[in-house]
């Protein structure tokens, strides 16, 4: 009979496959990808999926002979790739409407996006458009598909305040024509 078993399975899950038992057969042999590892003489076996794509095949004997062997095509998934470097302003100024991205993996199915804390933002693509506040911290992405979660890429940033208004300017307020006067005001470490 066909195969039966995923034909998509996650790198490194133990699952198992199987073909109708017949009376006439006395054991199978069963052939795996290169990289999948699983053993069995009877008909079903039960595997550890490796990474690579092949044909899983099982062939029945008796003392008969060998007879025809049937095949199923896999393709193994695994977890994400990390994802490229985060593009995007490692020094906004608070307030700002600011975006975020990386280069999309098509292995990914979504993102996870974590911003400091005061920003806001939310996004499950490979991009995100975030309110910045007023802290410093780190944008992290994270990507996910069935088989589970990637290693996340961070990017340090700095929120850059805005100068605070200036409280006055010290200095004389009646001078001479021709004279220097020196003026000044309080430093804000914002400027």
């Amino acid at each position: 009979s066909i195969i039966s078993g995923e034909t998509s399975p996650c790198e490194g899950n133990s699952l198992t496959y199987m073909v109708d038992s017949d009376p006439n057969v006395s054991s199978y042999t069963w052939i795996l990808p290169n990289g999948w590892s699983g053993n069995s003489s009877t008909n079903s076996i039960t595997v550890t999926a490796g990474s690579t794509e092949g044909n899983i095949i099982v062939t029945p004997m008796n003392d008969c002979g060998n007879g025809p062997s049937r095949s199923l095509a896999v393709d193994a998934n695994s977890v994400p790739n990390q994802p490229s470097v985060i593009n995007g302003n490692e020094a906004p100024c608070v307030g700002e409407s600011i975006t975020y991205s990386i280069t999309n993996d098509p292995n990914a199915d979504s993102y996870i996006w974590t911003l400091p804390s005061g920003w806001a933002g939310s996004s499950n693509s490979n991009s995100i458009t975030a309110s910045v506040g007023t802290e410093d911290g780190v944008v992290s992405v994270i990507p996910v598909n069935g088989c589970g979660n990637g290693i996340a890429r961070e990017l340090s940033v700095t929120a850059k305040a805005i100068p605070s208004p200036i409280s006055s300017i010290d200095g004389n307020t009646s001078v001479c024509e021709g004279t220097q006067e020196l003026y000044s005001v309080e430093l804000d470490e914002n400027v």
